[in-house]
């Protein structure tokens, strides 16, 4: 595994996490507005029998969520405690800002006051240093 992909497992993570609680909205307001439906019709069995199979949807998924929340924080701290082992300020300031905080390259240059090619040019020496760190 590259000092890259090492780096962007947190963000990948987050993104899944992201994605599981659209699907857990979706499922609410999908057995939301199924319950809503007035009629005065007696409901069928299976109308209750969707309902429950929308709960335990719900439910397994935030179980999965929340076990997704954990590993990330686990992730997020052993990955702030490599970063920080690193000598050189620039590529630990570089690499936290990048890949913990998230930010944009432009973002990255302004707060550091490098070009955006020099930005570019650190990353790539911070993540070479860092490979060698990490194997």
């Amino acid at each position: 595994m590259t000092a890259k992909e090492y780096l962007r497992r947190c963000y990948h993570l987050q993104g899944l996490i992201r994605a599981k609680k659209e699907k857990i909205a979706q499922l609410r307001e999908r057995a939301v507005s199924c319950n809503n439906r007035l009629s005065f019709e007696p409901r069928a069995q299976s109308g209750g029998d969707r309902m429950s199979a929308a709960v335990a949807k719900i439910c397994d998924l935030e179980v999965r969520l929340a076990l997704d929340e954990l590993r990330l924080a686990e992730l997020e701290a052993e990955i702030i405690g490599r970063i920080d082992a690193l000598e050189v300020l620039d590529y630990r300031r570089l690499l936290t800002l990048r890949y913990v905080n998230y930010k944009k390259w432009e973002e990255i240059a302004l707060e550091m006051h490098y070009s955006y090619r020099r930005i570019h040019e650190l990353h790539s020496r911070a993540l070479l240093y860092f490979e060698g760190l990490i194997q």
